[in-house]
């Protein structure tokens, strides 16, 4: 529609379409104020004594009611001078309904699609192909406080060239050669330091050309499965280990067992010979003896090691005397020593301890420990020294050590020494026999007891056994 005004907005002339229903005689000598509602008018009529009064013209949008429907117009003014003038207006009006309801929907697909990625819980790109910018980003993605306009290498790896320069996996170069949809895998450092690992879904977006224009890609953190994964492998491995220990334990234990089995069927068989004499016959005697005492001794520790493991072990604290275990100690291994014939001296030494004498412990599973160290001292020291030793220390804690000067343990053996099953190798099974269960026992009474154990050692120049229990005084 096409219409000429006065400088105060009167309508001189009007052209519409046969759709309007409106004649020049239904306009002339009216003004805007005949046909609009009341604000609408009046930014009309507002915008046309303007481009009178400027000699410029305008443009501007309406909404109003046109004959009953919601209709949207386009408004230009052109102002038409005469001798240096603006004598009147000419006003061009376009119906642009359809193109305000196009771009509603527009808007509407726009934030449609924006709750849609903003829903997602990882973040999403758009990444243009040729320039490597990142052109959009979801919620998720923002919360990392990315920059537009960054180049995903910049962002992701820090780097001035696309990542497959760097021999990388790139999305972006990879859809460059395929059309289908493509995973990676890379490792990102946060803005706090920590390494996270992420999924890369790569989605190409081709122009009607069939050119790759644009990469949608969005990240799934990984972290956490893979952490899953490695401990998963880890725990696989351990079982695995295990399951040798196990083996190699049972294999052994049946050894220990037989031994004294053995001797105690076969000297048993012997003690029936006809006219024995009296040495031979205790002579017999004496290891039958020694493979029961060494059977038993196999027997309470497996029952232990299945008690501990049980939680039927209690502690059972009461009035006990230091000096006592140290004598009982010194005086269950002073005739093994002499009997055995080793070049060792045996060292109970208390000068340094500081402490009350009766204190409260568990004196049976505290003289336990001790049994078991210093009987593995003795075992594995052919000369030198085995010394016991216990002092008051720093933290209020009764810390007792045992050192040897025998065969020692590997750094890597260390690491074991306390597991179930294990000895520091199988040579030394073989060698000086045993369950390897008594270093095991040992660490669980101790934690039991309150305290701690470790191990200092090297190979071939002996160990240092320490572990703690409560100062109590009594």
């Amino acid at each position: 529609m096409i219409s000429i005004h006065d400088l105060d907005g009167k309508y001189l002339y009007f052209c519409g379409h046969e759709e309007s229903q409106i004649t020049i005689n239904d306009v002339v000598g009216k003004t805007p104020f005949d046909f609009f509602e009341k604000d609408t008018a009046h930014n009309i009529v507002s915008k046309i004594k303007k481009t009178a009064e400027t000699g410029k013209g305008s443009k501007f949008e309406i909404k109003t009611e046109w004959f009953g429907k919601e209709t949207w117009f386009e408004e230009k003014t052109f102002p038409v001078i005469k001798n240096q003038k603006v004598v009147s207006v000419i006003k061009i009006c376009r119906d642009i309904t359809g193109k305000k309801k196009a771009e509603q929907e527009l808007r509407q697909q726009k934030i449609f699609f924006e709750e849609i990625v903003n829903s997602f819980a990882h973040p999403l790109y758009v990444i243009n192909a040729e320039t490597y910018e990142i052109e959009f980003t979801n919620d998720f993605a923002l919360r990392e406080k990315l920059p537009y306009g960054i180049k995903c290498f910049a962002y992701a790896e820090l780097n001035s060239k696309p990542c497959s320069e760097n021999n990388k996996a790139c999305p972006v170069t990879l859809l460059k050669y395929t059309d289908e949809p493509v995973v990676t895998e890379y490792m990102h450092t946060d803005n706090k330091g920590n390494k996270r690992f992420y999924e890369i879904h790569g989605f190409p977006v081709k122009n009607e050309e069939g050119r790759l224009i644009k990469v949608i890609e969005y990240n799934i953190d990984i972290t956490e499965k893979k952490q899953i994964k490695e401990e998963l492998i880890k725990a696989k491995e351990k079982a695995e280990e295990s399951e040798k220990l196990k083996s190699a334990f049972l294999a052994n234990m049946s050894h220990e067992i037989r031994t004294p089995l053995n001797g105690i069927i076969g000297f048993g068989e012997l003690l029936k010979t006809p006219n024995i004499s009296a040495e031979k016959q205790n002579y017999y005697i004496d290891i039958i003896n020694k493979s029961g005492e060494h059977l038993l001794k196999l027997i309470n520790d497996i029952i232990d090691v299945s008690k501990l493991d049980a939680g039927q072990v209690k502690i059972a604290e009461h009035k006990c005397s230091i000096k006592k275990i140290k004598k009982e100690i010194y005086e269950a291994f002073e005739p093994l020593l002499t009997a055995s014939k080793k070049n060792i001296q045996f060292i109970v030494d208390d000068t340094e301890y500081g402490g009350k004498d009766f204190i409260y412990t568990d004196s049976l599973r505290l003289k336990q420990i001790l049994f078991n160290i210093t009987g593995n001292a003795i075992k594995f020291t052919t000369e030198g020294f085995v010394k016991i030793k216990y002092i008051l220390n720093t933290e209020n804690m009764i810390e007792f050590s045992v050192s040897d000067t025998g065969i020692g343990i590997g750094k890597e053996e260390v690491k074991h020494i306390f597991k179930r099953f294990t000895q520091a190798n199988n040579d030394t099974t073989r060698l000086f026999s045993g369950t390897g269960l008594g270093l095991t026992i040992s660490k669980s009474l101790t934690e039991l007891l309150g305290g701690k154990i470790s191990v200092i050692s090297e190979k071939g120049k002996g160990s240092v056994f320490k572990f703690t229990v409560p100062y109590k005084p009594a």
